[in-house]
């Protein structure tokens, strides 16, 4: 084995971990970039996903809401209703009155 064998096997060794070396470097870099697009996209999702959250609420979780506001709702008609009943007998009784004091006039 001469001397150019040994320089022509460490030139081949060394041109062919330089172009490993290359190789990696640029499916390193293609997939970094890659991944750091996908990062991106997942975290445009995430808060989107938050956004949502934020402004909207499930139908279930205003379910104790809408029962809270229907049943005061009902109370208030039936106090409603209880004001009227008895109010219609103070009107017939005013009316009643007036009648009264609008025929002993003339």
């Amino acid at each position: 084995m001469t001397p150019e064998f040994w320089i022509q096997l460490a030139t081949l060794v060394l041109g062919g971990a330089g172009a490993l070396g290359t190789v990696y470097g640029v499916l390193n870099n293609r997939i970094s970039g890659s991944a750091a697009k996908l990062h991106e996209r997942i975290d445009r999702a995430e808060a989107a996903d938050a956004e949502l959250r934020r402004d909207y609420v499930r139908r279930d979780d205003l379910r104790e809401d809408i029962h809270r506001l229907e049943r005061g709702q009902e109370a208030m008609t039936a106090k409603v209703d209880q004001m009227v009943s008895n109010l219609v007998p103070v009107l017939a009784r005013l009316a009643e009155a007036a009648i009264s004091m609008s025929g002993k006039q003339p």
